[in-house]
């Protein structure tokens, strides 16, 4: 393998393991109460990429608190992640501007 192919996987194993850092300190966050809202910009999307499971979202979702609002986006909404969804939203902007 060359050296730049290396690179570029060890590359994406540290982008996933920060990835899963940062659910992991979500879930922290979720069960602490520390925050009324939580956003999780583009987390959506991971499940699709695969850099998480859907049993892992379950266990995002789960932890939070009942008066701790939960808000994700993302761009790709798996079907196997709906029944973990209170609300979904589509926005769509008005111009391309």
């Amino acid at each position: 393998m060359a050296k730049e192919e290396e690179d570029k996987e060890e590359e994406q194993k540290e982008e996933a393991r920060n990835i899963k850092n940062g659910i992991n300190f979500a879930k922290k966050v979720l069960a602490t109460g520390e925050c009324d809202m939580l956003i999780l910009d583009e987390v959506l999307g991971l499940v699709d990429h695969g850099l998480i499971q859907t049993e892992e979202f379950e266990q995002l979702i789960s932890a939070k608190l009942d008066e701790t609002d939960l808000i994700l986006t993302g761009w790709v909404l798996d079907d196997s992640l709906r029944p973990y969804i209170d609300e979904v939203y589509h926005l769509i902007p008005e111009n391309d501007a």
